[in-house]
């Protein structure tokens, strides 16, 4: 753990209200905890000491009333939105809540089992780098799409979805960011981080991204119950 990550302000992107009272995905329980559990204990592992949700406020009311405003010495902080603003837009939102240049952001509906401080300060150590994606390896890569990068890291291709079904590399929604990339995004309309910024990043050749083999859980998908099931049995607990 650094020092320095008490100066990177850690950002979950929780999305927007779901219908007739649904609970958010960080709500989703395997292995005897909440996946906001597992991604708050993650992020403090770090040594990060601020996290920011970003919600719709229905959404951030559910969370607050169930975690209030600290969680095991982290103080939490509410970005409320009126209307989905998207991953980018959530992030602009965010910006003056968001105290320090560095970014570490994650899905709100997603999890993978590995140790997000190795990937903190492998993205600390590359000074060229303006943007970090933590990369997932799974079994089928159809409904998330493949990332592909050079031997340095650096992603050079972002292939979609449905277009092959082979084993490969996908995003695993957990990122580092420099704030600055922000004031690049649509100021005052809904956007997205994987459409507007991403591909922007790619061409510009300041998006790296890192491998790991931890199990992930993207608890929307049609096999998100196997998953978390599966991952119970293997009792693969966050790595850190």
């Amino acid at each position: 753990m650094k020092d320095q990550n008490g100066k990177i302000t850690a950002v979950i992107l929780a999305g927007g209200d779901l219908p007739d009272g649904t609970p958010p995905p960080l709500f989703v329980k395997f292995s005897g905890k909440t996946l906001f559990d597992y991604l708050a204990i993650q992020i403090i592992k770090t040594g990060i000491t601020k996290i920011v949700i970003c919600a719709c406020d229905g959404t951030a009311d559910i969370v607050k009333n169930k975690f209030g405003d600290e969680y095991h010495g982290a103080e939490i902080i509410y970005s409320r939105e009126k209307e989905p603003c998207g991953t980018g837009g959530a992030l602009v939102r965010a910006m003056p809540l968001l105290d320090n240049e560095e970014l570490l952001v994650l899905n709100g509906d997603a999890y993978i089992a590995c140790d997000i401080s190795s990937f903190v300060n492998w993205f600390q150590g590359i000074p060229q780098a303006d943007a970090g994606m933590l990369l997932a390896n799974v079994e089928n890569v159809e409904n998330l799409g493949r990332v592909l990068f050079y031997d340095d890291n650096l992603i050079y291709k972002f292939e979609g979805k449905n277009k092959f079904r082979d084993p490969g590399l996908v995003n695993a929604g957990i990122y580092m960011l420099k704030k600055s990339l922000l004031q690049s995004l649509p100021q005052d309309i809904p956007c997205s981080l994987e459409d507007d910024l991403f591909p922007k990043l790619v061409k510009e050749s300041r998006i790296y991204g890192l491998p790991t083999i931890g199990t992930f859980v993207d608890v929307t998908s049609p096999n998100a119950q196997w998953a978390i099931r599966d991952h119970h049995q293997k009792r693969l607990h966050p790595r850190i």
